[in-house]
């Protein structure tokens, strides 16, 4: 429980370096640092695996509908699996040069 008084977990702007942003985890600063700002309370993103799973129930519903063909069928489980670690990847921010 943090202490009144206590800023919220959040990224805010570094002490020690004006032109970043540091993680505070609610209690102390982290090594966490950015070069963009952030909102300090935005709401945490759904995990990847939330928008996999209902993309997946979806694909299972539209098989069952559909009554596609064996070799068509691994070929869109191949394209879902490949879907859903796209989003995944975006999500986790791979490939952003701004955070360190």
């Amino acid at each position: 429980m943090r202490s009144r008084g206590t800023p919220r977990a959040g990224w805010y702007p570094d002490p020690k370096d004006e032109a970043l942003f540091r993680y505070w985890d609610g209690a102390s600063w982290t090594t966490r640092t950015s070069s963009e700002p952030r909102d300090p309370h935005a709401p945490r993103r759904r995990p990847a695996a939330l928008v996999a799973a209902a993309l997946l129930a979806l694909f299972a519903l539209g098989v069952l509908g559909a009554g596609i063909k064996s070799g068509q069928l691994l070929d869109l489980a191949v394209a879902a699996a490949l879907l859903g670690a796209a989003a995944w990847l975006l999500r986790q921010g791979i490939g952003n040069p701004a955070d360190s």
